[in-house]
């Protein structure tokens, strides 16, 4: 089984981008405005029809007896087999969760208007969700077909309301090729 290089979790998380943009293409809100890799957590500017894609982190691979040990917070690979994880996020900002209305009167939005938006935001994670990890099974993230296991979905974070605005985190993790060696 071919794992990834670090190298190649840009091109991982441009085709991870490319397919979820082309993906919300059929869902009620569409694909937001701007779609982009980001080098750390978007900006919360207020902006918020986007969908960004980013590397939060590569940390040792463990749970595999002798691989590494843990001091403190830190976690520190053995020799011999020195695996890592590639730890991928990917969130999606909508622009269209109901507020209160400024106005003179400042009423709350109706139910409807909240059960809306909160519908839609459902469809777009489910979308997500389930687009992402097809793409993944089917060899179309990776450089190979039998990549499936490789990719595994973490927590999904609901974002928001803040301002108008509302949406999803997705974690990922990915395993990347080891730097294992034969020491004999």
């Amino acid at each position: 089984m071919a794992l990834l290089n670090p190298t190649d979790i840009n091109d991982l998380m441009q085709a991870m981008l490319d397919v979820a943009c082309n993906c919300l293409a059929d869902t009620p809100s569409g694909i937001p405005a701007d779609c982009f890799i980001s080098h750390n957590i978007p900006p919360d500017d207020g902006c918020c029809d986007f969908l960004a894609v980013w590397l939060e982190r590569i940390r040792p691979r463990i749970g595999f007896e002798n691989a590494a040990y843990i001091t403190g917070e830190k976690v520190w690979a053995r020799c011999g087999d020195v695996g890592a994880v590639a730890d991928i996020n990917l969130r999606l900002m909508r622009p269209c969760f109901p507020t209160l209305h400024d106005d003179a009167w400042n009423h709350f939005p109706s139910a409807v208007e909240m059960q809306t938006a909160a519908d839609n935001l459902l469809i777009d994670i489910q979308v997500l969700r389930c687009c992402i990890l097809s793409a993944g099974c089917q060899g179309i993230l990776f450089p190979s077909d039998d990549q499936c296991q490789e990719l595994a979905i973490g927590d999904i974070v609901p974002e928001g309301p803040r301002g108008g605005c509302a949406g999803w985190t997705l974690h990922f993790a990915l395993e990347l090729d080891s730097c294992a060696y034969d020491n004999t």
